[in-house]
């Protein structure tokens, strides 16, 4: 499927606080440490140094540390399931520190419909920061090998900005979460509200 979003739609879903290229750092660092608080560690060691970052970016440690501070999930109540399909190593961390938007990588769709260029989607690779959720194990089965269930408010799961290019009404969230797009949730999960779906 092919769309093209508008500027309107990009900036309501890319509101990056740091370059995109910082971003890409602070994701590998958090990946390499294993926990966000490892990761916070390390910059709380170097908090009134200003850091010079490949790409010319040169934040202070004190601004990675309140933005991953930011990433951190807080627990919350649920009332509502949502599966998520995904590979082991992906799985191991989210049961470990929780789902954190700003951890997915950016696909090439993404990147396009970030910087306002056409952007070619399909199931599996969004173009939205956040986790695509499925209301059962198997809508999301074909996505990975290993299927976590989440607890999370019901007002949490939104309709992907794709399928509203595709014409999707934007408050059927059951009906999205039924297709192979799924709903998308764009708030961080707490670990706590994670579980193996078996």
């Amino acid at each position: 499927m092919k769309t093209l979003f508008t500027e309107a739609q990009r900036r309501a879903l890319y509101e990056a606080r740091l370059p995109e290229s910082v971003i890409d750092i602070l994701r590998d660092h958090v990946e390499q440490r294993g926990t966000v608080d490892e990761a916070i560690s390390d910059f709380e060691e170097w908090r009134d140094k200003v850091m010079h970052l490949p790409g010319g970016a040169k934040p202070k440690a004190s601004d990675l540390v309140a933005e991953l501070r930011r990433w951190k999930p807080k627990p919350h109540a649920g009332n509502t399931t949502v599966y998520h399909a995904t590979n082991h190593d992906t799985a191991e961390f989210m049961l470990k520190n929780g789902v954190i938007p700003q951890m997915k990588p950016w696909t090439l769709a993404a990147r396009r419909f970030a910087a306002g260029e056409y952007a070619e989607f399909q199931p599996g690779a969004g173009v939205e920061r956040g986790i695509y959720v499925g209301s059962a194990p198997h809508v999301v089965s074909g996505f990975g090998h290993v299927i976590l269930a989440m607890k999370v408010p019901k007002q949490w799961v939104k309709v992907p900005a794709e399928l509203k290019a595709l014409g999707h009404h934007h408050s059927d969230v059951e009906g999205a979460m039924e297709t192979e797009h799924g709903g998308l949730v764009k708030e961080p999960i707490h670990p706590h509200a994670i579980r193996r779906a078996h």
